[in-house]
């Protein structure tokens, strides 16, 4: 069984589906390449690969690990030996690199190497916070050293982490830095309201803090923030159900929108008067809104004039640049402990409040503040030649449908000459083709157990790459592919009890389960996701006696943006991108929404009713596309009101999705 990650780190195949954002991982050093310089710079590269045990046991994961290359000095590269060692990436960035996932450094990204001949003392980047106790503990347990693990999970062996150059003296043995000597240890500084205390004769307390912004109140040079985590703290002030709060929504010229002159929760003392000073300042006043989780850092705790505890932020005197909010999305943070717990409270508190019939906290949709004149400027300036664009006008609209009705027409005169559709690409090559019909085979399932007994799968978790093309799609109308949905911050801290889904690769319906009837008009929290499926038809080639295999295959989510590059929205009220959706889908699929339309206006599109794979199968078109090469996922998903315990087989629905696939 792996052990517990860290609090704040992801495992390596979760890190790998956050594109674009930073994330904190640890994994085992497999593969490694010199440190180079590059050209005509001063800088260093080195590249490795990383990989944990979630990374071993994913079906979906492809190669060794995730690939991570660094660009920086060369006295400030990860100290990594060789293959072995174990490496503590904190703040590094997954990117895109020709098609690949990797994870890139970034300014503020730090790292710690542990090397099991070194007796895994840590080697980390000068001025770096040494790790955490848990942190290292995970290190050296996924390194190899559990009876090191063990001796400090029982304290006798110090967290402390020398920076490097770590060179042992003659005077004391290399393990001399694991002796507990000192009993001021680094202690956390992540703190709970409810755990605040004013410091008395002339100490300084600083503390790290996580919680919902509830008011935003700029006032010139700095802003005062007001921020809760549902604890209470009888030294923050009292807000009594029904009071105004302090202060004055908005600023003080009017140029930010008001909504309510109310506090608008939570009640009693729970929330704490944050002033905000600097750049700090600024990034809150642009970039925050009402109801945002926020993690702060270095928050100056002190007595206010009227004996109450308040905060106050201002830039690190060492690191100005260095930004100390940071905005929190409970979908992209939510292996976070703290911030689960946060909205653990939160939950709590609502109800709560519902029982003394009191209003609840609500996120009220604010508008986003003015950008400055600068980042308008800069925002066109990285806009891109595939957003100014023109759609292909009628005329080259009919040379392309010639073109491609011509391609398709040798295609079925040889059907061992069938070329792949060089438009549509994917992101791992390592996967080989397999015919559609060697997976569709009921033998295909069928397995051995080591006592030789043989037994027949429902599915099976597996990635493939297939050659298919698109014979018809639903929904109908091109409009009805992106589908609204309501986003819920209580959706990312469910029991792993109540997941117990077959396959990873099926999305959450928790947050479709109550949609109401009049979804068109909520603003807040709506988001879009794609949600269509497509009938695929086997295009490798075929004995001229055997049919073609078909098969659903559904598209959904992040699948959705990657395929047709594309962040899905309301198409009915954006033209232009229902208008750039139709040209990327006319490369994947050709006329074939044309024939649709014509063939539709001829018959009744519910004749099938509502079950999805009559709509499909049974509306044949005579279509002409062009093949292309793909991946696919397979999984599975419990078949509704059955419950034939005798035959696990009849329990399951065996399907498959689109992943990995891009329209260029």
């Amino acid at each position: 069984m792996a052990p517990a990650l860290p609090v704040g780190f992801v495992d390596l195949p979760r890190a790998h589906g956050l594109w674009e954002q930073k994330v904190n991982i640890i994994g085992i050093v497999v593969d490694i390449f010199a440190p180079s310089k590059t050209r005509g710079r001063t800088d260093w590269m080195v590249t490795f690969t990383l990989q944990d045990s979630y990374w071993r046991e994913s079906p979906h994961m492809s190669g060794e690990g995730l690939s991570c290359r660094f660009f920086t000095q060369e006295n400030c590269l990860p100290l990594i030996k060789s293959t072995g060692d174990v490496v503590v990436l904190q703040n590094i960035k997954i990117k895109e690199w020709n098609g690949v996932r990797i994870a890139l450094s970034t300014r503020g990204t730090l790292w710690h190497v542990l090397s099991r001949e070194e007796k895994f003392i840590p080697k980390s980047l000068p001025n770096t916070r040494p790790l955490s106790k848990d942190q290292l503990s995970y290190a050296i347990q996924i390194g190899g050293g559990e009876d090191l693990a063990a001796l400090m999970a029982q304290d006798t062996i110090s967290t402390r982490t020398p920076a490097v150059p770590l060179k042992p003296t003659n005077s004391s043995p290399p393990t001399s830095a694991w002796v507990n000597t000192s009993q001021n240890q680094h202690r956390e500084k992540f703190s709970l309201l409810q755990d605040l205390y004013l410091p008395s004769g002339g100490q300084l307390c600083f503390k790290d803090l996580m919680g919902e912004v509830r008011k935003i109140y700029p006032d010139g040079s700095k802003t005062q923030l007001y921020v809760t985590d549902y604890t209470s703290n009888k030294k923050l002030y009292d807000y009594s159900h029904g009071c105004d709060g302090e202060g004055r929504e908005g600023d003080q010229f009017s140029y930010i929108p008001t909504s309510s002159s109310k506090w608008p929760g939570p009640w009693g003392k729970m929330t704490l008067q944050i002033t905000v000073w600097g750049s700090q300042s600024y990034f809150v006043n642009s970039k925050v809104n009402v109801g945002d989780y926020v993690s702060l850092q270095n928050v100056h705790i002190k007595c206010s004039p009227y004996g109450l505890i308040e905060g106050a932020l201002r830039d690190d005197p060492k690191f100005p640049e260095k930004l100390l909010v940071v905005c929190l999305q409970p979908r992209i943070h939510a292996p976070d402990e703290r911030l689960k717990n946060l909205l653990k409270r939160r939950k709590v508190y609502e109800s709560t409040a519902r029982r003394h019939r009191h209003a609840i906290p609500k996120d009220e949709p604010t508008t986003r503040h003015k950008r400055p004149i600068q980042d308008a400027e800069e925002e066109k300036e990285n806009i891109t030649v595939e957003e100014i664009q023109k759609p292909m006008n009628k005329k080259q609209r009919k040379k392309e449908k010639r073109k491609q009705k011509k391609l398709a027409e040798q295609q079925s005169a040889n059907p061992e000459n069938i070329s792949s559709n060089s438009h549509v690409t994917t992101n791992n090559v390592d996967i080989p083709c397999t015919p559609l019909s060697t997976i569709l085979d009921p033998s295909f399932l069928l397995g051995t157990t080591p006592k030789g007994t043989e037994f027949s799968a429902p599915f099976d978790n597996c990635c493939y790459r297939l050659k298919i093309r698109v014979i018809d799609f639903l929904p109908d109308h091109l409009e009805d592919l992106c589908q609204p949905y309501i986003e819920s911050d209580y959706d990312y801290i469910s029991s792993d009890s109540d997941s117990g889904s077959s396959s990873s690769s099926s999305s959450s319906s928790s947050s479709y389960s109550a949609l109401p009837n009049d979804i068109d008009s909520i603003t807040h929290n709506k988001r879009w996701e794609w949600r269509f499926a497509l009938l695929v038809e086997d295009a490798t080639p075929q004995p001229k006696t055997s049919n073609k295999e078909r098969i659903i295959l559904y598209v959904a989510q992040g699948d959705g943006d990657y395929l047709l590059n594309m962040e899905a929205e309301d198409l009915r009220r954006k033209p232009q991108a229902l208008t750039q959706l139709r040209e990327k889908l006319f490369v994947l699929w050709g006329d074939l929404e044309e024939q649709k339309r014509e063939r539709d206006r001829e018959q009744d599109p519910a004749a099938a009713g509502d079950d999805l794979g009559m709509k499909l199968t049974q509306r044949p078109l005579e279509v002409k596309s062009r093949a292309f090469e793909c991946l696919v996922k397979e999984f599975g998903i419990r078949k509704r009101g059955v419950s034939d315990e005798k035959d696990p087989t009849k329990l399951w629905e065996r399907r498959f999705r689109l992943y990995g696939t891009r329209i260029m």
